[in-house]
């Protein structure tokens, strides 16, 4: 990883892979991104609308997650 910037995928490797919790810590990132993507999931596209990101792709990144994460460990 690089010190000065890392990449957003590099920074959440690095959560995931190193936290004075251990592996506990990769129960938490997945459960705080299914809390999040349920928040969102429930909202019309309008509602998450922002001038940085069109709700909608907001709104269906939050559905996406949850079918995979449906799809990886059931509900």
């Amino acid at each position: 990883m690089s010190e000065s910037h890392p990449t957003n995928v590099e920074f959440v490797v690095d959560l995931m892979e190193h936290s004075k919790h251990g592996a506990l810590i990769q129960a938490f990132v997945l459960r705080a991104i299914e809390v999040y993507a349920k928040a969102v999931s429930v909202k019309s596209p309008e509602e998450v609308d922002t001038p940085l990101v069109a709700g909608r792709a907001w709104h269906g990144c939050a559905v996406e997650l949850l079918d995979k994460l449906e799809g990886r460990y059931g509900r």
